[in-house]
């Protein structure tokens, strides 16, 4: 939806997020409401993924694993690391489904190249 609305609206939302995540992630307020959105959300931040996994890996150190980190933190963490297995699997499910579509149809190609020789 962004980058039909905006031009070049990937790289401004993985620019914007990272920043706060960044810049911003020193409040933990700040780090939730973020991050939560990027799990309410993880379809939309699908094409970004790559640039923004290693900040969120970093925020789930800081979030998850600290001994005063509260339930609603500890969820989230979870909750992160679900997106980030649901982005691979489905990067996955795109690149077999990519790699079929050319195997087939270079297939196709090379059973009716290998009919039209022995038409001839």
């Amino acid at each position: 939806a962004i980058p039909n609305r905006m031009d070049d609206g990937n790289n401004m939302l993985q620019h914007w997020t990272k920043k706060i995540i960044i810049e911003e992630g020193q409040s933990v307020g700040q780090l939730v409401h973020i991050l939560s959105l990027i799990v309410k959300q993880h379809d939309v931040y699908y094409p970004v993924r790559h640039q923004l996994i290693p900040h969120i890996i970093t925020a789930i150190q800081r979030l998850g694993f600290t001994a005063t980190a509260s339930i609603d933190h500890k969820k989230l963490a979870g909750d992160l690391v679900d997106i980030i297995l649901k982005w691979e699997m489905k990067c996955a499910k795109d690149k077999r489904f990519a790699e079929e579509t050319n195997s087939g149809g270079s297939q196709d190609n090379v059973e009716y190249q290998t009919s039209m020789s022995i038409d001839k």
